[in-house]
């Protein structure tokens, strides 16, 4: 049963990576559950906790604006969890920061999502520029 559920979830995570690196938005969120949570490093301007599609949505825009997703370098899978370990480019000064992000799915989609940032005062200090 687990090799089942990690081959599905493998899928899912797959494509949904692939559609992020695309920049196609419409299929990405089609993979996160409506109930979806995505729990952001408090330090972040955008920190905290998301409930809902609609708040992850609203809070992963801010994200996308202000940097790029280069690569996903490595994607883990077991079960109903993917690691995904990549790296992002901050738009304001072209910095790239490393990032490991721990997706839970049920059901084919996305239902917790929290992300780990090498350096956040990196990502702050480049979003600081972004506003000035």
């Amino acid at each position: 049963m687990t090799s089942t559920l990690t081959e599905e979830t493998r899928n899912a995570a797959k494509i949904l990576a692939d559609a992020f690196l695309a920049g196609d938005f419409e299929t990405a969120m089609s993979y996160f559950d409506h109930d979806v949570v995505l729990h952001e490093a408090e330090s972040l301007p955008y920190g905290g906790d998301h409930a809902g599609i609609d708040a992850m949505g609203a809070a992963l825009m801010q994200i996308l604006a202000a940097a790029e997703v280069l690569a996903v370098e490595h994607q883990y899978v077991d079960g109903d969890t993917v690691i995904n370990m990549g790296r992002i480019r901050m738009r304001s000064t072209g910095r790239e920061v490393r990032v490991a992000e721990i997706w839970r799915f049920a059901n084919g989609k996305v239902v917790e999502m929290t992300p780990f940032y090498w350096d956040t005062a990196a990502i702050i200090e480049d979003l600081a520029r972004a506003d000035a």
